[in-house]
């Protein structure tokens, strides 16, 4: 699952990856109500580093 490679590469500290495949996995998760999917989303909010309000993770959030 898409949610769980960007988690994986979160924990990795490969944030821009993790952005690429959470921007794919976000619409994917919210479409289909996959709530597995959404909790992996939420578990990688918690993972990636706060910024200035841009980006996937924000979104996330």
């Amino acid at each position: 699952m898409v949610a769980d490679l960007a988690l994986s590469a979160a924990t990795r500290s490969d944030v821009d990856r993790a952005d690429e495949l959470a921007a794919e996995a976000l619409p994917l998760a919210v479409r289909i109500e996959a709530s597995l999917a959404q909790d992996r989303l939420w578990e990688l909010t918690e993972v990636l580093p706060q910024d200035s309000g841009r980006g996937t993770a924000e979104a996330l959030r």
